[in-house]
């Protein structure tokens, strides 16, 4: 079982083996979900358009969650890379604790 149909990637359900990229693409459904603030579908054309990188525009986190739902698993970027990208936003924004922003 590789979890909620809602946040896996196609490649697993085509029986490919598992890749970190996969859990990359799950980690970008989940932060859109936040992003949105409302579930995310677990079938039919919108789950489809998910996974086919047809996206809702989403400002600012675009460049982020974008390339976590690429269609091609090589494509997505690693962990590191999001978070220095996130660090680099936030300097950027001249933010010195993003946890000052989460509700708490």
């Amino acid at each position: 079982n590789e979890g909620d149909t809602v946040y896996v990637a196609m490649e697993l359900l085509r029986n490919a083996s598992a890749h970190p990229s996969a859990d990359m693409f799950s980690f970008g459904l989940l932060l859109l979900r936040i992003i949105l603030g409302e579930e995310l579908p677990n079938s039919g054309p919108a789950w489809h358009n998910l996974r086919e990188g047809r996206i809702p525009p989403i400002p600012f986190f675009s460049n982020i969650v974008g390339p976590l739902l690429s269609v091609d698993p090589m494509e997505r970027p690693a962990a590191s890379h999001i978070l220095f990208q996130s660090q680099a936003r936030c300097k950027q924004m001249k933010i010195d604790n993003l946890l000052e922003f989460l509700p708490g």
